[in-house]
């Protein structure tokens, strides 16, 4: 795919997570990383395909002194919300993103994901509104409830999902209205794009496209990149 000027691309990039569940006093997005920080290199990494991609930061305090390295290096900051989703509403909805033909939201921490599943997804996305980077269950799935077992899922049919998600503005910022009315709460932005009606599609993720939740993955992150299984 070629991109025209009918194919203005922005990625959003929720930042506003204070390190609760990762124990350090620096939130993790901001942890040193390949010589730089986790949320630089996952700024880069959008940089560096062959798109010409607009960045839209979502920090808890846009004149948080932490942020002023970055801030250079994006095009839109925005300040989160509550949680996740009001953090993601606040960019999705601002009066920017119709601005764009296809909107992405990547997690802060996943700075590991490559430039070829960015363009790939990108390039589905021009087709089908909405795709998403999955990868097949390699563990047994439980159900329980009160420390018992209630059942096993069939993995076959079962994905775990990961980002960047890409859609079409139209579908994206649709959806997030439709969220904002029902007040339903969803875990990711391919959920609240389902609920409003839309197909949303996959493409094989990357075993190496990890998100850094705990100190162990920060540990696996930095062995990935200095042995260079990911880049």
């Amino acid at each position: 795919m070629t991109q025209t000027s009918l194919e203005k691309i922005l990625v959003i990039i929720p930042a506003s997570g204070k390190g609760s569940r990762y124990g350090s006093a620096l939130p993790k997005q901001l942890l040193p990383f390949d010589g730089t920080t986790i949320l630089e290199h996952t700024i880069e990494k959008f940089k560096q395909t062959k798109f010409n991609i607009d960045i839209c930061l979502i920090i808890h305090d846009i004149n948080d002194t932490l942020y002023q390295s970055v801030l250079n290096k994006v095009q839109y900051c925005v300040k989160g919300g509550a949680e996740r989703q009001a953090s993601i509403s606040n960019a999705i909805l601002s009066d920017f993103a119709p601005l764009y033909d296809i909107i992405a939201v990547h997690d802060a921490v996943r700075p590991l994901v490559s430039c070829t599943l960015i363009e790939e997804l990108i390039t589905q996305t021009v087709q089908k509104g909405a795709v998403i980077p999955a990868l097949p269950i390699k563990d047994t799935l439980k159900t329980f409830s009160d420390n018992r077992i209630t059942a096993t899922l069939n993995r076959e049919s079962i994905l775990a999902v990961q980002t960047p998600q890409v859609f079409h503005s139209s579908v994206i910022i649709s959806s997030y209205r439709t969220a904002l009315s029902s007040k339903e709460l969803f875990t990711d932005d391919s959920s609240l794009v389902e609920y409003s009606g839309y197909p949303v599609y996959y493409i094989q993720g990357e075993e190496t496209n990890i998100k850094i939740t705990t100190p162990s993955d920060y540990q696996y992150a930095n062995f990935l990149i200095h042995k260079n299984l990911a880049r």
